[in-house]
């Protein structure tokens, strides 16, 4: 009787050095092809983050503007900002927004040393994710008393705006066309996309209602 505890010789064989190779050969090309599409979506999520976060600060700054009675701003830094010193203006430049409102006597808001008052911090898009310099500075231009980056006091700084009156409106309707975002990054003389197609995402907002809406279009011009 053989004994159980016995091993026979089995006529089923391993897998062959030059089997092995081939098959890592093959996850290797499957993983090489999977990289850009990977980088598609985390781009894909970034812009979309982006937008939503714009979205959110457009709708934050509308109804400061409503609940305060006096004109409330989303403000947008171009290329001739200066942040707080020790900072890098490509940090900020086409990718950062505050927002700040008007001072209101009727709140108990006359012993103000500034003539605007700022909501929260400065916010930025996310990495890799930028507006259009073009859409930015096609945007109202003028000073309002706000805190630079890295800095608690407020100065009279000349930003572009996209501003609310009290009714939820726009302030210059006629010169707020909405903001565009793409994935790239401004390199301090002009915006560089990261892909070569010009999709962009595109916010425009009523004029009236000061509501914002979202559609995706083509970039013709520069970034």
């Amino acid at each position: 009787m053989q004994n159980p505890m016995m091993f026979t010789a089995s006529n089923e064989r391993g897998f062959s050095l030059v089997e092995l190779l081939a098959v890592l050969g093959i996850i290797g090309l499957i993983a090489a092809a999977g990289i850009p599409a990977l980088k598609g979506i985390s781009g894909s999520t970034g812009r979309s983050g982006g937008i939503n976060a714009l979205m959110s600060a457009l709708d934050q700054t509308r109804s400061a503007a409503i609940l305060s009675g006096v004109n409330a701003y989303l403000v947008f830094p171009d290329a001739s900002f200066s942040p707080g010193s020790g900072l890098d203006a490509q940090n900020y430049v086409y990718r950062s927004y505050a927002i700040v409102r008007d001072a209101n006597a009727d709140l108990g808001e006359t012993n103000l040393t500034t003539a605007q008052i700022q909501i929260g911090k400065w916010e930025s898009l996310p990495a890799g994710i930028a507006m259009v310099s073009g859409s930015v500075t096609a945007l109202p231009q003028t000073n309002l008393s706000l805190a630079l980056p890295g800095s608690a006091a407020p100065s009279s700084v000349a930003v572009r705006v996209i501003g609310f009156n009290a009714s939820g409106g726009l302030v210059d309707a006629a010169a707020t066309n909405g903001i565009t975002v793409y994935e790239g990054r401004w390199d301090g003389s002009q915006g560089v996309p990261a892909r070569p197609n010009r999709v962009v995402d595109r916010i425009t907002l009523n004029r009236f209602t000061g509501r914002a809406t979202l559609a995706m279009a083509t970039n013709s011009g520069a970034y």
